[in-house]
């Protein structure tokens, strides 16, 4: 850097390791938020695709063939070919 003296370009490199250190740990602290909102996005993603629930927690859906409980029709053996 053209110092006559090394002591005054140590300023400097104490000055870049301190700064180093301030960006790594705002760096460190955007990961962490960003990690943070997007576990929020993925649990508010996955309560929108929940049905709503009645007032005793039950689910409501909107057709019969959504319910799970509902158990699957059985086929019309009469129209079978055999």
């Amino acid at each position: 850097m053209g110092h006559a003296n090394i002591q005054m370009t140590m300023i400097y490199v104490h000055a870049a390791r301190k700064q180093k250190i301030e960006a790594t740990a705002k760096l460190q602290a955007f990961v962490e938020a960003a990690r943070k909102d997007k576990q929020l996005q993925e649990k508010e993603e996955a309560e929108s695709l929940k049905p709503p629930e009645d007032e005793w927690g039950i689910p409501i859906y909107e057709s019969e063939a959504e319910c799970p409980q509902n158990p699957p029709q059985e086929p019309d053996f009469e129209k079978l070919p055999f």
